[in-house]
């Protein structure tokens, strides 16, 4: 007869098969968008509410799902949840516990997640073998993107490199932390996630990689959604040439899933014109669907879509 322990093992075995589904980015990329950004929360400094945003709970992400949102990207940021420092950078468990509480909940609702972490390069590669580790055994449905906003300067490909570099010891880093990782989908970002620098710069990881996604941020033309030099105005044919040209320039030169991970405006109704503001919005989301490009959106304190404000403020 089997005992206790080898019955107890069977179960949990059988969950961990039931809780994965072997997915490929191509299909996975059909069920994705739209996506929401869940920013100002769990990356605050130091801590979970320090920016102002309430504590995130489980009606979070019922909300965000009732909202038509399909994925949510979360940001998590750990500088000030390390126990101890080099050479180990061991996380404080209670973080890590909350984190993956979080994650959960976006889950068990049938909800998408890209769990990156802005910045710690330094501790780049101790940090994510903790993450990888402890969220191993996770459905298909987490995704991991590998830094976000990769930042240096001169633009050029040496500074590209060591994130293209980055980006490979993170796919080892995962690939070899056991449970379904193997074959989870990873995002990986270019030099300032930006789709010329990318076009320019940014290498594939070694080949025999299926599950690995390109990532790219869209604020442009930087004049307007920034309001940096007082322009107010979106939407004359020439600007959404443009528009257009750029997010079909990246859709020709991958021929993997692209994960449009931010767009926004920044001072819509404020300073930049309210209706120039929308259809700059209106028009990203419709050329990015025309290339099949998943997209999702900022928080509020960013973007300007409604929905957002709704799910956010409740």
């Amino acid at each position: 007869m089997w005992g206790l322990n080898t019955l107890l093992y069977l179960v949990a075995a059988t969950q961990l098969v039931r809780a994965f589904v072997d997915t490929k980015p191509s299909v996975a990329w059909k069920t994705i968008s739209p996506g929401w950004n869940l920013g100002n929360t769990l990356d605050a400094i130091p801590t979970e509410g320090s920016w102002g945003n309430s504590g995130l709970t489980a009606q979070t992400f019922d909300d965000i799902k009732a909202a038509g949102f399909k994925s949510v990207r979360i940001p998590v940021t750990w500088t000030h949840h390390f126990q101890t420092e080099a050479p180990s950078y061991t996380v404080d468990p209670t973080w890590m516990t909350r984190v993956e509480t979080v994650v959960d909940w976006a889950l068990a609702r049938g909800v998408w997640v890209v769990l990156y972490t802005p910045g710690q390069v330094d501790k780049f590669e101790k940090l994510w073998t903790q993450i990888a580790t402890r969220f191993k055994n996770k459905s298909e449905k987490l995704i991991f993107e590998s830094l976000n906003e990769p930042a240096g300067s001169p633009d050029n490909q040496v500074t590209a490199d060591l994130y293209n570099d980055l980006n490979t010891r993170f796919l080892n880093i995962v690939r070899n932390s056991g449970g379904y990782n193997a074959k989870r989908i990873t995002s990986l970002p270019s030099l300032h996630t930006s789709i010329e620098l990318g076009n320019l710069y940014f290498k594939d990881p070694p080949a025999g990689d299926d599950y690995w996604t390109y990532q790219i941020h869209y604020y442009g033309p930087w004049d307007f959604v920034s309001n940096a030099w007082g322009k107010t105005f979106w939407g004359s044919a020439a600007d959404k040439a443009i528009m257009k040209q750029d997010i079909a320039t990246a859709a020709g030169n991958f021929s993997v899933p692209i994960l449009f991970g931010e767009f926004g405006t920044y001072t819509n109704g404020k300073i930049t014109e309210k209706a120039a503001g929308w259809a700059w919005a209106d028009y990203f989301v419709r050329t990015a669907k025309s290339v099949s490009k998943p997209w999702t959106t900022l928080p509020p304190r960013v973007a300007n879509l409604i929905l957002l404000t709704l799910v956010r403020d409740r």
